[in-house]
């Protein structure tokens, strides 16, 4: 039961300072159905306004150089959100630098 973990980790998280970021998040599609599906229909996936959800957890990073290199060199989905409302989790990142 993971339950109790998301609500202490939920109620830890709403401690820190909130922010307002760039941030992103880069993707390597490898052949996983549902990124082939979203990098290949990206013109109507992603318009402007479109919603887009992630499945639970998410990292995204303030720093342009960590996003490509979890995008690789082969087809990949970077994810730009220019108003991010989230808390930077940095200072407890086992990877700091990845400016999470």
């Amino acid at each position: 039961h993971v339950g109790p973990f998301f609500v202490l980790l939920f109620g830890a998280l709403r401690k820190l300072p909130e922010q307002v970021v760039t941030a992103s998040r880069g993707v390597n599609v490898r052949d996983i159905p549902k990124l082939v599906d979203e990098f290949t229909n990206y013109e109507t996936r992603f318009a402007d306004g479109a919603f887009v959800g992630h499945w639970g957890l998410s990292s995204y990073t303030t720093d342009p150089d960590v996003e490509m290199k979890f995008a690789g060199k082969h087809r990949a989905i970077v994810y730009i959100c220019k108003h991010m409302r989230c808390v930077s989790i940095e200072a407890f990142s086992v990877v700091p630098s990845e400016a999470e």
